[in-house]
């Protein structure tokens, strides 16, 4: 397996992890901290699942994510 799809998935799964204590947490509260949670929550999850959708974009078609690797 390439090296960036594993760092990919694993990003991914941390990233999820991290997200998922951030939501729980933010069901437990009241208020603003609660609409705070749950805005970064989300945001964490979108961002898992765009590093998972780029690393699949880098393995697949073997071009560079957002400039990495063309500037030697």
């Amino acid at each position: 397996m390439h090296f960036f799809a594993l760092a990919a998935v694993l990003h991914t799964i941390i990233v999820a992890v991290v997200a998922f204590f951030v939501l729980f947490a933010a069901s437990k509260a009241d208020g603003f901290v609660r609409l705070v949670g749950n805005v970064l929550g989300w945001i964490l999850l979108i961002v898992a699942v765009l590093g998972l959708a780029l690393g699949i974009f880098h393995v697949a078609t073997g071009k560079p994510v957002m400039g990495m690797g063309e500037h030697h």
